[in-house]
């Protein structure tokens, strides 16, 4: 399992993470060598990165998700890149599953599934899409999407076996301003993008404001009530998120056409 494993470098996204970075690192003790890139944390992950020695840390001003993560891929120099987020958490199937993709030939990468966490504990009826995490080098790079980024592959890709760990322990309050620059990047994608090239979820998004009731409902009826005050939190949570998602498509919807009449 080593001498596969051997083929990729794990590399992490951070800023002021001190409340998830080690959780990710104590799920990485198969990695020889590990790549983070740092926006510039001023909480104490710097020094929990230096604490492991098979950490590499490059320091970047945040140019946004998807060029953050094409800087750090030039420090990786195996085949393989296992991409993720410094609240993410490999699990031992995980790590099984990893092994048998890399033992299968014909993919360029990989995707999995999330198990979505609240407080250290699993909760059912999550909605998140699946991501490309385990990626050849030379067949793939990065694009913006919105607020987040596109895995361009040259290639098959395949689904991985095992699921995903989300498990972000940061406040709040962190949370809320987060969605709120997350919700005004989502915005302006969804206006200025072609209706052909939005996923039929954002194709809702940006012709109904019906998002903060559905998408909340559909984490409790798909089991999150079953998750007791963990599910609703997390439906809660979603609807807040789509919530700021239609005020600020409305913010710039009215923006636009108070300038269009001052214009016209």
């Amino acid at each position: 399992m080593t001498a596969v494993l051997d083929q990729v470098t794990p590399l992490v996204l951070t800023y002021n993470e001190e409340p998830n970075i080690a959780r990710c690192l104590a799920h990485l003790r198969w990695a020889k060598r590990i790549v983070v890139v740092d926006s510039g944390s001023t909480d104490g992950t710097l020094e929990i990165l230096h604490q492991d020695v098979r950490v590499r840390v490059i320091h970047n001003a945040w140019p946004g998700f998807a060029e953050q993560r094409n800087h750090g891929m030039q420090f990786i120099d195996t085949p393989w890149v296992l991409s993720l987020d410094a609240d993410y958490v490999i699990s031992p199937a995980m790590v099984e599953s990893l092994v048998a993709a890399l033992q299968t030939d014909g993919y360029s990468a990989w995707e999995a599934a999330f198990s979505y966490w609240i407080w250290g504990a699993p909760i059912r009826g999550a909605i998140l899409p699946p991501r490309e995490i385990l990626f050849n080098k030379s067949s793939c790079h990065y694009v913006p999407d919105g607020h987040s980024e596109k895995l361009v592959v040259d290639g098959q890709v395949g689904r991985l076996d095992s699921r995903l760990w989300h498990d972000d322990r940061k406040s709040l309050k962190r949370w809320i301003g987060s969605q709120i620059t997350y919700s005004e990047q989502e915005s302006r994608k969804l206006l200025l993008a072609k209706k052909s090239d939005l996923s039929w979820p954002d194709k809702i998004r940006s012709v109904t404001l019906l998002g903060p009731i559905l998408v909340p409902a559909l984490s409790l009826t798909r089991g999150g009530i079953l998750s007791g005050w963990r599910g609703i939190y997390y439906a809660v949570q979603r609807g807040l998120a789509e919530l700021m998602l239609v005020l600020c498509l409305l913010d710039l919807r009215l923006r636009n056409r108070s300038q269009d009449q001052e214009h016209s």
